[in-house]
């Protein structure tokens, strides 16, 4: 079966009454909107199993933000196309070599062999490592740390502008950042009515309504002295004494005081949009450290960021397909069964809500005690590993809520689990199954030291952002000369290094950083422009500034460009200019200036805007080109989803069908077999079971090969009637795994059609929207003397 082609994350084979067998196991990659919950104890494979389900969606072009408390996910990082032994040396310890009395070398190369065996073993490819590889970028944060990329998440408490407009987002942000901040001072608060949360929400409610930023240290200023006379309707004396308040500023003040602030507060900023895609639109998996902070860090830290992922969520269009994923990896305390610290009210709620808008929350423990799993019971994915304890099963089965025979079942399955086993429950499929993890694509060398992080941090490539500059935005391209443009009459109104005298009613203006020299003047107009178009939804209004070279007639910006910003201008002349000649001009030219102005910005510049037609989207005018990839991108999943589930459901008869001769036919050559001996031959059947279970999650006839049987049958001995018996059906047999391959092979094959097709029609293109006569008003134009050649 191809791994590839089903809209699904490859986790490991399944194992069959205590036998792994080579069936893939897989996971439609909707199913982990759902959310997903991983539990297993210390070395029961955990890491690698959610490394896998890391790397299938970094593979299906879905980013992901990790959590990473004990630092090894950094891991991530080490794919290394074609497997060579040298990438491998990079990342061993040489003292370890040495200790096992080889070279670092010979040590490399079988750190190599090994992970070449485990990936073909595991049914997949080295050419797939190179997939994973080139997918998507891997890059590692570490906030409050330089040791990998510092990001800043205590720069500002304040909540981003938009959510001014949005009263219950901003309640969620403001009490979220109360809560992070006395965190950090280590301040226990037991919920958001506690007054010292109140009080610091109430003053970064005011600064964000106010439109002010406020830093920490604006925020301690504030308690002593607040910008309010009132909290509720009690006066803020009454209501939070000022002896207690200044009690409370010394205390947050610690915070401020310590060296590790600054590094808090240093780095990218926390913006998920651009975290999760590149400049360019490619997915991301960013590994966010923070096993270098101390329990209060890490709690501000996360709940802030908990906080910032659900406001970027509530902004994403609707969708059933999966556009992100959080994977939080050892969530114990983050999330406790009892208690309600800052980060757990953020984390319930995207479990709640983020489902509606594709985002998934996948969590990973070692301590099921440690896990609300009442809040867990909506998780849609259970991933279930060795349990030290029977206490510890106990606690998962209840969040399972299963009773009875399933509960014994799953209870005996989990009992027997071995190394890298896994009981996965899923509710979208009937029946749990038992899976072994795959091998991963990356490295997994432990965790990473200071040194080792830094080392990633100088290999990894940075995703330039476009360069601009004051000057590049203020200069017009070189324009032709005023006095020899083609098809103009150009008449010399002055010579060459005078300053012209122009029509009273022309203003005329200099660039204000022009030096000394010659100068050269273009005619400027800026125009506000209203684009409309029905079709595409767009109704957008911008101010656009052209510039034109001084011609002697009209039309006089028929040869306009648009500049990037309008120029900085003065009145006054700077000195020691040398001025171009310019053609004479008349009033009646300076007339039709902004009729000319108009149309050239109707004919001329429209608004371009990137667009999807395959998927009927179009960019809005403010949105990044990354953004909008990232769009497409999930709306080319979910149509690609939807095409898979039509392609299983004209599948549907014919696999029922084959399933009812599967069961005819292993019956019949059991009857053979008993005939021909009275041994107990197994003939338990698994022909097709791996392409009927991953497609429709059923449970097949299953357990062993047709090999196992046709070879078992021919080892009876009897008659040759009877011989012959088994040989008819084990040829019936033998053609119904044709027939299971031959469905195998015309399933992969429609889906690799759908998908070329979806591809070719969901490419993104530009469209130009031109804007009517009627939406253009020229609010001036002026004659501007630019440096020459600039």
């Amino acid at each position: 079966m191809d791994i590839e082609n089903l809209a699904a994350f490859y986790l490991g084979r399944a194992v069959r009454d205590g036998v792994v067998v080579d069936e893939p196991v897989l996971v439609p990659s909707k199913h982990l909107v759902t959310h997903a919950v991983c539990v297993g104890m210390t070395g029961s494979g955990k890491t690698g199993l959610c490394t896998a389900l890391l790397e299938e969606a970094a593979i299906d072009g879905i980013p992901a933000l990790i959590v990473d408390p004990k630092g090894d996910l950094a891991n991530l990082a080490l794919s290394f196309p074609d497997l060579p032994a040298a990438s491998f040396a990079e990342w061993l310890d040489e003292g370890q070599a040495a200790a096992q009395g080889t070279t670092t070398a010979d040590h490399a190369a079988e750190f190599a062999n090994i992970w070449r065996s485990g990936v073909v073993k595991t049914l997949q490819t080295v050419e797939r490592v190179r997939r994973y590889h080139d997918a998507a970028e891997v890059a590692v944060y570490t906030p409050g740390s330089t040791a990998g990329r510092p990001l800043a998440f205590l720069s500002s408490l304040s909540p981003p502008p938009e959510l001014v407009d949005e009263p219950e987002l901003l309640a969620e942000r403001v009490l979220a950042s109360a809560r992070s901040l006395l965190a950090l001072a280590g301040v226990d608060v037991d919920d958001d009515t506690d007054r010292r949360v109140i009080f610091i929400a109430q003053i970064l409610t005011h600064a964000a309504l106010a439109g002010e930023r406020l830093e920490v240290a604006d925020v301690l200023r504030r308690i002593v002295r607040p910008p309010f006379a009132t909290i509720g309707i009690l006066d803020v004396d009454t209501y939070f004494p000022e002896s207690d308040r200044t009690a409370l500023m010394v205390q947050l003040n610690s915070v401020l005081a310590s060296p590790a602030f600054a590094l808090l507060a240093r780095g990218e900023p926390l913006d998920i949009q651009r975290l999760l895609y590149g400049d360019d639109g490619k997915p991301r998996l960013v590994v966010l450290s923070i096993a270098h902070l101390n329990d209060a860090q890490r709690m501000a830290f996360v709940s802030l960021l908990l906080t910032e992922v659900l406001a970027w969520v509530r902004r994403q269009p609707g969708t059933q397909a999966l556009r992100a994923l959080m994977f939080f990896d050892e969530i114990a305390g983050f999330m406790p069964p009892v208690r309600e610290p800052p980060s757990k009210r953020p984390l319930l709620t995207l479990m709640k809500q983020a489902r509606a808008f594709g985002f998934g929350v996948v969590v990973a423990t070692q301590n099921p005690v440690d896990l609300d799993y009442k809040a867990l019971s909506n998780c849609g994915l259970w991933m279930l590993g060795r349990l030290q304890t029977e206490q510890d099963r106990e606690r998962v089965l209840s969040g399972l809520s299963l009773t009875g025979d399933a509960k014994r079942d799953v209870n005996a399955a989990l009992a027997g689990l071995q190394k890298r086993q896994f009981l996965v429950h899923n509710v979208h499929q009937p029946g749990p199954l038992v899976l072994e993890s795959r091998h991963t694509l990356s490295f997994l060398r432990g965790p990473m030291t200071r040194t080792e992080l830094a080392r990633l941090k100088n290999r990894s490539t940075t995703s330039a952002s476009p360069a601009s500059s004051a000057s590049s935005a203020l200069s017009p391209p070189s324009p032709p000369s005023a006095l020899s443009a083609p098809g103009q009459a150009s008449v010399a109104a002055t010579s060459a290094g005078t300053r012209p005298v122009l029509p009273a009613d022309l203003e005329e203006r200099f660039v204000q950083t022009a030096p000394p020299g010659p100068v050269e003047a273009r005619l400027v107009a800026t125009a506000k422009v209203r684009t409309t178009d029905r079709k595409h939804d767009v109704d957008h209004w911008r101010t656009l500034t052209i510039s034109a070279p001084v011609l002697a007639s009209s039309p006089f910006f028929g040869d306009s460009v648009l500049l990037a910003a309008p120029p900085v201008l003065t009145a006054d002349a700077p000195a020691d200019l040398a001025f171009q000649a310019v053609p004479s001009l008349s009033d009646v030219d300076v007339k039709n200036m902004p009729k000319d102005a108009a149309r050239a910005v109707v004919e001329s510049h429209p608004l371009v805007l990137r667009a999807c037609a395959g998927l009927k989207l179009v960019a809005s005018p403010s949105e990044s080109e990354a953004a909008f990839n990232a769009r497409v991108d999930a709306a080319r999943r979910e149509a690609r989803d939807d095409l898979v589930e039509k392609a299983k459901t004209g599948l549907h008869k014919k696999v029922e069908r084959l399933e009812k001769k599967l069961e005819t036919a292993q019956h019949k050559l059991q009857d053979a077999q008993a005939k021909v001996s009275a041994a107990d031959v197994d003939t338990a059947l698994s022909v097709g079971s791996g392409i009927l279970g991953a497609l429709f999650g059923r449970k097949t006839l299953s357990s062993r090969t047709v090999r196992s049987v046709a070879s078992s049958a021919k080892k009876a001995n009897s008659s040759v009637q009877r011989r012959a018996a088994v040989t008819r059906a084990e040829d019936a047999l033998a053609k119904l795994k044709d027939e299971v391959v031959a469905l195998d092979e015309a399933f992969t094959a429609e889906v690799a059609s759908l998908e070329a097709a979806l591809a070719e029609k969901t490419t993104v293109e530009t469209i130009e929207l031109r804007a009517k006569a009627s939406g253009v008003t020229v609010e001036g134009v002026r004659l501007v003397w630019f440096p020459r050649g600039a």
